[in-house]
């Protein structure tokens, strides 16, 4: 009967590490490169960053959408220009 306990022991403990390796190997995604695609880095940046984001995403509620288009309209030449 001992025996049997100390195998469920080894086993809990093999799992909780392998548990504990996943999570670390999940969480080194801290940072991707700079030629990645916009909307990855955008993904990367709302898990990094949630406040930020949703502090934008009620920013961007209460502009309303008109107003939205119409900034968008006017900050879009100015970035393709920046970007160059």
């Amino acid at each position: 009967m001992l025996q049997r306990i100390a195998m469920q022991r080894d086993r809990l403990h093999a799992s909780r590490q392998a548990r504990a390796q996943a999570k670390a190997l999940s969480a080194h995604v801290q940072a991707v490169p700079a030629d990645a695609p916009l909307a990855e880095r955008l993904m990367v940046f709302a898990k990094l960053h949630p406040l930020a984001t949703a502090a934008v995403a009620s920013v961007a509620l209460m502009i309303g959408p008109r107003k939205l288009l119409r900034y968008g309209a006017v900050a879009l030449p100015l970035i393709s220009k920046f970007k160059r």
